[in-house]
């Protein structure tokens, strides 16, 4: 079993982490992936797996509110704790900045985990989708 090294994204990063995001049916998120780079108030992180891109997670930092964001593991790569690792970065990430709150948006897959760190629902939206023009 591998382990996973977490290290900040570096722009080098960029499309081996948009080719893990397409493979796992995220669609493109290139020209997301670039934003997040610029942005001062967000920290990407990649997780390094046997050489390669195998995860990501984001710290946005807003105010006292840090959120965690983009926790995406390789399909390949799942059910190995990769997941609650790159959480648990992004979170210390999230303290590091003095953040009193951290805020997330779980999808039906991540929701188990996330409550086992001890988030809670605090709410519920919905998505609504359309093909481009």
């Amino acid at each position: 079993m591998s382990t996973l090294q977490i290290r900040a994204m570096t722009p080098a990063d960029i499309d081996p982490a948009a080719a893990i995001y397409r493979a796992g049916s995220w669609g493109e998120r290139r020209l997301f992936l670039e934003s997040v780079l610029s942005n001062s108030a967000c920290k990407a992180l990649v997780g390094i797996g046997d050489g390669a891109v195998t995860a990501t997670g984001m710290a946005t930092v807003n105010g006292r509110v840090g959120w965690v964001g983009s926790i995406f593991v390789d399909v390949s790569q799942r059910s190995r704790g990769f997941g609650r690792a790159m959480t648990e970065a992004v979170c210390a990430e999230i303290d590091a900045a003095g953040c009193t709150t951290q805020a997330l948006i779980a999808s039906r897959y991540g929701r188990p985990l996330y409550e086992k760190m001890g988030f809670r629902a605090d709410g519920a939206y919905q998505i609504l989708e359309a093909p481009p023009l």
